[in-house]
């Protein structure tokens, strides 16, 4: 299978780069020329992005109708940052930067000085789950200004995330949408992100196609059609998701002893695409045994040559970069996980590869005074 690629000048960075642009907050990423062109029309005093975390355009096209209220105003697919996971693609929703700046690549990253691999999220020892004590390690060796704080600071708009994870955090859905709603009443000019970690909680619990899911997805079409139509006229609505997902098949290292003799390491960042660290008299042969092992399944590539590539966005590479990709990565071209052991409760719906379910996301926009937006290139039925 194919791999497909982030195109980060039509994708999540290039959305989130038009808005910084549109409240005079410094980007230096290329921008969606046709939301500039929307926004630059000056009707909108307010700007809502809601991203309902892993609805990609699959899993929309296989839940909703076509005459669904987020189908009727999905204007195009875009292109999701990668790794195709959320610790990389809303990091960079909320930085303004490319995972390769970020350096947010996924949900555990190795820490050399540390000897351990972090869960960025909660901040947990990857390998024991222990609480690490303190500042979140991600927050103190790999910091970043928000884009909420550029936007109040070029002082044309007020800006804030709306979220269970913001300060203040809002507990679910309802608390959210009414947050925003009233914020968007007041006076000025205002940006807000909101944040909902629905379907991929239950995706990867249950799996894509799963009736829970299913009923999720129809009831997020429901109320965003109610909660857009709530919104004040001179707002526009911006609807879209991190990543999608699909079903998991797990691979287990343990169960290849030559391949597991030349890790040095667990591997880090996803499954899906896996940082690997490989003792050195391995490295001259990793490859081969790799091939033997998981052949079809990933495309493996040396770290180095991946962010050279490019794969992790534009920009300059964040200079930690280089010790979290690990010796190799293996990036998935089929439903594969990468998993070092057998572990209880596994994953079924998983993210983070190269599949088109994967890196297609919608770019769904609502106007509210009643106007249409046109259908962009990349429009999808």
């Amino acid at each position: 299978m194919s791999p497909l690629w982030p195109r980060y000048e039509e994708g999540s960075l290039a959305l989130i780069s038009s808005i910084c642009a549109h409240f005079g907050a410094p980007t230096a990423h290329a921008t969606l020329s046709h939301l500039d062109r929307l926004l630059g029309t000056g009707r909108f005093r307010n700007v809502v992005l809601m991203l309902y975390d892993g609805l990609g355009i699959a899993a929309l096209k296989a839940h909703l109708p076509a005459d669904s209220f987020l189908r009727r105003h999905l204007t195009r697919d875009i292109s999701a940052s990668y790794p195709s996971t959320t610790t990389a693609a809303t990091t960079a929703l909320e930085s303004g930067l490319s995972p390769a700046e970020h350096g947010w690549l996924g949900w555990s990253v190795y820490f050399p000085e540390l000897d351990r691999a972090v869960d960025l999220f909660p901040n947990t020892d990857s390998w024991t789950g222990e609480k690490l004590p303190g500042t979140p390690v991600a927050q103190a060796l790999m910091p970043y200004m928000p884009v909420y704080a550029r936007i109040n600071a070029a002082g044309q708009a007020k800006a804030a995330p709306v979220s269970p994870y913001s300060s203040p955090a809002y507990p679910d859905l309802t608390a959210i949408e009414a947050a925003i709603r009233t914020g968007c009443e007041e006076p000025g000019r205002h940006y807000f992100y909101g944040y909902w970690n629905e379907p991929d909680n239950t995706m990867h619990e249950r799996g894509v196609l799963a009736p829970e899911v299913h009923r999720i997805i129809l009831d997020l079409d429901r109320r965003a059609a109610a909660f857009a139509a709530s919104l004040p006229r001179d707002t526009l609505l911006i609807i879209t998701a991190d990543h999608g997902l699909v079903d998991a098949e797990n691979l287990y290292i343990e169960d290849h002893p030559a391949l597991m003799e030349a890790m040095l390491r667990p591997p880090a960042v996803e499954s899906r695409a896996a940082a690997l660290y490989v003792k050195p008299e391995y490295r001259q042969r990793f490859p081969r045994l790799f091939e033997e092992a998981f052949g079809g399944r990933f495309l493996l590539m040396t770290g180095a040559d991946a962010i050279a590539g490019g794969i992790f966005g534009p920009g300059v590479p964040h200079p930690r970069l280089t010790q979290t990709v690990g010796d190799y990565m293996a990036f998935a071209l089929t439903p594969a996980c990468l998993l070092w052991k057998r572990e209880p409760d596994p994953l079924i719906g998983v993210h983070a590869g190269l599949t088109a379910d994967e890196m297609l996301v919608p770019l769904i926009i609502y106007e509210a005074d009643g106007r249409e937006a046109a259908g962009l290139p990349g429009t999808t039925d």
